[in-house]
C-alpha cells in the first residue's frame, strides 16, 4: 500500500471515528423521541373520537378512517424520504420533516371539518416518519452490523415507552381540555424535538457519498435492493416480527376483556406488562452482542417466540391467566431481539442505498403488520385462535425464511 494511499485510509477512518463519537447518549434519545411520533400520534387522540365525531357532525366510522390514512402516510412517507436522504444527506431532510409534522399538527387544531381534518393527518404522518427513516440510516452509516443492532435495541426500549404512556395522557387531556389539546401537545412535542434534532443530531453522510437521482433511478435502486437476497430476507423477517407483535396487539383487549373477564382498568396494566417485555429484550439483546454475533442473536430469538406462540396456539385456550401472560411476555420480549438485528443486517447489505434500505424495512414492517392485523380480524371465530395462530403463522414463516437468509450470510462470511 501506497504512503498516499494509507494517509487517506487514515483520514477516512478518522473522519468516521469522529462522526462515531459524535452519537451519544442525548442523540440516541433524540431519535428514539423521533420514533414516538408514530404511537404517539395514533394512541393519544383515541379517547377523542366520540367527541371528533361529535364536534365535525360525522359518524365515528369516518373519523376511524383517520387512522388509516395516518399508517397510509406512514408507508408512502418512507418511501419518499429514502431516496431524499441518500442525496441530501441525512439532516436537512430530517429537519425538514420535523418541522413539517409540528406544523401540520398545530394545524389540526385549527381544522374547520372532517375532510380538512383527514389531509391533514395524512400529511401529519409523512412528516411524521422522517425520523423513523433517517434514526436508521444515522446509526447504520455510523457503525457496524454488531454495533447497530446495539444502538437499535436501546432506541426501541425508549420507543416502547410511548404505547404505555399515549393512552393515559391522551385520556386525561382529552377529559380535561378537549381533542384540540391532543394535536397542540403533539406540535409542542414536534418543536421541542426540532431544536434537539437542530442541536444534537450530526450529519452521518459526507457529500462525497451523497447520490442524487432521478425517479426511473430511484424506482431502480428500490428493484435492485428487492432483489437483493441479503437485503431483502432479513427485512421480511423483521417485518414478520411486527407482525407477530400486532397479532397481539390486534386480539389483546379481547382475550383479556372477553375471555378472560378483566377490567379495562387491569386490562391496561397487562398490555403494559408486553410494553415492559420489549424494553427487557431490547436490553437483553445489548448484553447477548457483547458475547455472540447478531445472527445468533437473531436465531435464539426466533427459535424462542416459535415455542412461546406454538404453546399459545396449541393450549392457550385452557391456560389460567398468568401463564398465558407469561407467554405473551416471551413473545414480546423476542421482538426488538429479532427487530434491531434484522435491520441492522439488512442497511448493512443496501450499501450506497440506505436511506432506501431504511424506508423498505419500514414499509416491509407496517405491511407485514397490517396483514396480521387483518388476519386477526378475518378469522376471529370468536376464541383466541385468531390470534395465536397468526402469532404462530409469523414465527414460523420468520424463522423459515431465516434458516434461508442466514445461510446466504454464512456463505458471505458475515459476522
Amino acid at each position: 500500500m501506497s504512503s498516499r494511499v494509507r494517509v487517506a485510509a487514515s483520514q477516512s477512518e478518522s473522519a468516521g471515528d469522529a462522526r462515531r463519537r459524535s452519537v451519544g447518549k442525548r442523540t440516541v434519545i433524540v431519535l428514539a423521541a423521533l420514533g414516538t411520533f408514530a404511537p404517539l400520534s395514533t394512541d393519544m387522540y383515541l379517547a377523542g373520537f366520540p367527541e371528533l365525531a361529535q364536534g365535525f357532525g360525522t359518524s365515528v366510522g369516518e373519523v376511524q378512517l383517520s387512522l388509516s390514512l395516518f399508517l397510509l402516510g406512514l408507508a408512502i412517507g418512507q418511501l419518499f424520504y429514502g431516496p431524499v436522504i441518500d442525496g441530501w444527506g441525512r439532516k436537512l431532510p430530517l429537519v425538514s420533516g420535523v418541522a413539517f409534522f409540528a406544523a401540520i399538527s398545530l394545524s389540526i387544531v385549527f381544522a374547520p371539518n372532517i375532510e380538512t381534518f383527514l389531509v391533514l393527518r395524512f400529511l401529519q404522518a409523512v412528516g411524521g416518519c422522517a425520523g423513523m427513516v433517517v434514526g436508521r440510516a444515522i446509526i447504520s452509516d455510523l457503525y457496524d452490523k454488531q454495533e447497530a443492532a446495539t444502538l437499535l435495541s436501546s432506541v426501541m426500549a425508549i420507543q416502547a415507552l410511548a404505547p404505555i404512556v399515549a393512552p393515559v395522557i391522551g385520556g386525561y387531556v382529552t377529559a380535561t381540555a378537549g381533542w384540540h389539546s391532543i394535536f397542540a401537545l403533539l406540535a409542542g412535542i414536534g418543536f421541542v424535538c426540532l431544536l434537539a434534532v437542530i442541536l444534537t443530531i450530526p450529519e452521518s453522510l459526507p457529500s462525497s457519498a451523497r447520490q442524487r437521482e432521478s425517479l426511473s433511478q430511484t424506482l431502480t435502486n428500490y428493484g435492485q435492493l428487492l432483489a437483493n437476497r441479503s437485503f431483502l430476507l432479513p427485512a421480511i423477517v423483521g417485518g414478520l416480527s411486527f407482525a407477530v407483535g400486532f397479532a397481539f396487539v390486534s386480539g389483546s383487549s379481547f382475550i383479556y376483556m372477553t375471555l378472560y373477564g378483566v377490567s379495562a382498568e387491569v386490562y391496561g396494566w397487562l398490555f403494559a406488562l408486553n410494553a415492559v417485555g420489549i424494553i427487557v429484550g431490547a436490553i437483553l439483546n445489548g448484553a447477548m452482542l457483547r458475547r455472540i454475533n447478531s445472527r445468533c442473536a437473531t436465531t435464539i430469538s426466533l427459535a424462542t417466540c416459535l415455542a412461546a406462540a406454538s404453546v399459545l396456539f396449541l393450549f392457550g385456550s385452557d391456560m389460567p391467566l398468568v401463564l398465558l401472560m407469561g407467554l405473551f411476555f416471551m413473545c414480546s420480549l423476542t421482538l426488538p431481539i429479532t427487530g434491531a438485528n434484522t435491520v441492522a443486517l439488512a442497511l448493512a447489505a443496501s450499501g450506497n442505498h440506505r436511506g432506501g434500505g431504511s424506508a423498505i424495512v419500514g414499509v416491509m414492517q407496517f405491511v407485514c403488520a397490517g396483514l396480521a392485523a387483518t388476519a386477526v380480524g378475518l378469522f376471529n371465530d370468536g376464541s383466541m385462535t385468531a390470534v395465536t395462530g397468526t402469532m404462530l403463522a409469523g414465527a414460523l414463516i420468520s424463522l423459515m425464511v431465516w434458516s434461508f437468509a442466514k445461510r446466504g450470510l454464512t456463505s458471505k462470511g458475515d459476522d
